[in-house]
This record gives structure tokens, C-alpha cells and sequence, in this order.
């Protein structure tokens, strides 16, 4: 029972320690008196007037916003942005890739037109070409051996004026016989003339009688094939 009450004073006296020690904390009257006098006169807006005065008042400057100072201009920024323009993207000047573009089509057009210049002459040389032929007679089917042999003659006297038109004076003008073949299967690239029916040219212009006479026609077509070649 001793035990029993003694534990309940212990108990009741920890429970009101606290608060005993809280009481003693607060204030008396006789410490507010030592504290000074003008603390304790001074109202809540007396104390806040030293604040105020230490303040710097504020500055307003005048006029428009748009004339005031821009308080982030000197900050400065990492990078400056282009302002964007209403009417799209500039398009000028072009990336490298169309500069590309442009040139080779600049070189193609020119390219171009010195091809059809040059095929226009070709073309007209040709066509003066093919009307020295026009000077050969004309064979009928049951031509003679001689009326063939002077249609061979005048033939080689076309090739020979074509010759001289297209390669000069100096080239061709002393070329007969093997040299004249020769020379006609090398700028008409064939071997028509060594080898085959033009053989016939390298005998004599003068020759009265041609051995071994050829198809007309066909010898006609092979000038025309020559002529064809070298223009």
C-alpha cells in the first residue's frame, strides 16, 4: 500500500514539474518594470516609422511605357533572334546544292546549243555533198559497159572535188590509185574501197575500159555512206 501511494505522489509530482517550470518562464511585473520606458510607450506604428524612414522611396519615372527604360536591356541575351519575316522564308541567295543545279543547267543549255549549231552545219555541208553526185549521169538498166565506165569516171571525179572541199588541196591532190583507196577507207572509216566494190576508183580517170565492173548502185551508195562519214 506504501508502495502503491508512493508511486502515485511520483507520478503527480512529474505530471505538474513541467508546468511549474512554465510558470516561473513568464514575466512578473517587477521585470517589465526594468525593461525602458519608451519601449513600452511606443505603439505597434511607432515602431514600424524607423523601418519606413530607412526605405528608400520608390521612383517613378514619367511618360509612356514605350519611353520608360527597359529594365532587361542590359541583361544581354546568349543569342540574338532574326525577326521573322511576313512574307516566308528568304529564298535568296540559294543553298549550294540549287547553285549546282544552276550551273549545270547553265553548261547543259550551252552544251546544247553548240550540239544543234554544229549539226546544222554538218547538215548543210551534207546536203552540198550529196548534190555533187547530181552531176553523174544518170544509168538505165541496159547500160553499156561503156556508159557504166564513165558513170564510174564521173563518180570518182565527185569523190575526188569532195576530197579536195573537205581536206584541202595539199592532202589530195597528188593521191591516186592504192594511195587514193587508202586514203578513202581511212577518213570514211570501211574498207569499202581496198576490199570491196571501190576498188575500181584506183584504176586511171583515164582508163577507157574498167575490169570487172560493179553494181552501180550499190557503188553509189557506198559514196554516199563516205560522204555521210566524214561530215
Amino acid at each position: 500500500m506504501k508502495i502503491c501511494n508512493y508511486v502515485k505522489y511520483v507520478f503527480i509530482f512529474g505530471m505538474l514539474w513541467p508546468i511549474a517550470l512554465q510558470a516561473n518562464s513568464l514575466p512578473t511585473d517587477e521585470t517589465t518594470a526594468q525593461l525602458p520606458n519608451t519601449f513600452q510607450q511606443v505603439n505597434p506604428q511607432q515602431r514600424a516609422a524607423p523601418l519606413q524612414n530607412t526605405l528608400p522611396a520608390p521612383q517613378f519615372q514619367q511618360g509612356t511605357p514605350s519611353q520608360q527604360a527597359n529594365p532587361l536591356k542590359d541583361l544581354g541575351t546568349p543569342f540574338q533572334l532574326e525577326p521573322i519575316s511576313p512574307n516566308g522564308p528568304f529564298v535568296w541567295p540559294p543553298a549550294y546544292g540549287w547553285w549546282g543545279v544552276g550551273v549545270a543547267s547553265i553548261l547543259a543549255i550551252v552544251s546544247l546549243a553548240f550540239w544543234f549549231r554544229n549539226y546544222l552545219k554538218r547538215k548543210k555541208i551534207r546536203t552540198r555533198y550529196y548534190n555533187a553526185f547530181s552531176s553523174v549521169m544518170i544509168l538505165n538498166s541496159n547500160a553499156t559497159e561503156e556508159e557504166q565506165t564513165q558513170y564510174i569516171h564521173q563518180l570518182n571525179k565527185a569523190l575526188k572535188a569532195i576530197a579536195l572541199d573537205k581536206f584541202g588541196h595539199e592532202t589530195v591532190a597528188t593521191l591516186n590509185g592504192k594511195a587514193w583507196l587508202e586514203f578513202l577507207d581511212q577518213t570514211g572509216n570501211c574498207n569499202h574501197f581496198t576490199k570491196g566494190s571501190g576498188q575500181v576508183f584506183g584504176q586511171s580517170l583515164y582508163q577507157a575500159q574498167i575490169k570487172d565492173l560493179p553494181d552501180c548502185e550499190h557503188l553509189m551508195s557506198v559514196c554516199q555512206g563516205w560522204v555521210k562519214e566524214i561530215c
